[in-house]
């Protein structure tokens, strides 16, 4: 799926009235994050927030024997609607997220979201971007909201933190906002092809959900994302070293605490993949850096 640049219309700052939430433990929460946003946010990437805040509907639903044993059901926003549909209240920050990340495209049937794209017009190949948007809107929410709440998106999550720290995390949060998956894709183009981003957006949204349905199948796939992740910090430190931007010894802690951070929190168990992931790495490292 091609990866499509998010029309130039931008909808003005509006007094923010919500009159469908009547409910006042929800709207503590929402009350909570409109100021957050507000307080931390310039007007140009509030945006699609501005658009959608006024027309927003949340309606509160009763737990059901799903919600206990998956935590997708937690919540949802419907994107064409604009209604999120909450059985957790806990989950309502990161589903308000999605709502002040999403730009619907009514006559093209096309959304923007986050970092995610979705053609309604398409049966198959209609999305692209779906984990690193769940994974980046997890992010946002135990970073800003202190949620504490068990996530379904941990690996999702993991792999987005990665990409900021590749990006930078002003340039991200703006990105994520302004629902520009084009642009993010400009800005890693500075380390990878886009050939080798696009692949790596869809094997990621391969994960989504499936992990755990043939663990070989999809260790290889993670394995994949490792190393592209793993190859595009490694330029962007190299561009950063023949910049003069970072020492040599820089450069080393840098690779080092990437390397550190990703076997902490996925190890690879098995021996023989270990050892062929560790002399993948050296290559890798070797063809970059050398």
């Amino acid at each position: 799926m091609d990866i499509l640049k998010i029309p130039e219309e931008k909808y003005q700052k509006s007094s923010v009235a919500i009159r469908s939430v009547n409910n006042y433990h929800l709207r503590e929460y929402l009350d909570q994050f409109i100021k957050f946003l507000l307080d931390n946010f310039d007007d140009e990437n509030l945006s699609n927030f501005y658009h959608n805040i006024s027309s927003l509907k949340i309606k509160n639903k009763k737990a059901s024997f799903l919600t206990g044993i998956w935590r997708y059901y937690d919540g949802c926003y419907d994107a064409c609607t604009n209604t999120i549909y909450v059985y957790d209240i806990e989950i309502l920050f990161h589903e308000l997220l999605h709502m002040a990340s999403n730009n619907y495209q009514q006559e093209s049937k096309f959304i923007y979201q986050g970092f995610s794209q979705v053609n309604l017009n398409k049966k198959s190949e209609r999305t692209i971007g779906i984990s690193l948007n769940e994974g980046y809107t997890e992010l946002l929410y135990k970073r800003h909201f202190d949620g504490k709440h068990d996530s379904a998106y941990n690996y999702e999550l993991f792999i987005a933190y990665i990409i900021e720290r590749i990006i930078g995390p002003l340039t991200m949060e703006k990105l994520y906002l302004n629902a520009d998956l084009y642009g993010l894709v400009e800005k890693l183009k500075e380390y990878a092809s886009s050939e080798e981003i696009i692949k790596f957006l869809e094997k990621f949204d391969k994960i989504l959900g499936n992990e755990y349905s043939n663990r070989k199948y999809y260790q290889e796939i993670k394995k994949d994302i490792y190393y592209f992740l793993y190859k595009t910090f490694l330029i962007k430190v190299r561009k950063n070293l023949e910049n003069k931007i970072i020492s040599q010894d820089e450069a080393i802690r840098k690779i080092t605490s990437f390397v550190l951070l990703y076997n902490e929190n996925y190890p690879i168990k098995n021996e023989k993949d270990l050892n062929e992931t560790y002399d993948d790495v050296q290559k890798t490292y070797t063809k970059v850096m050398l």
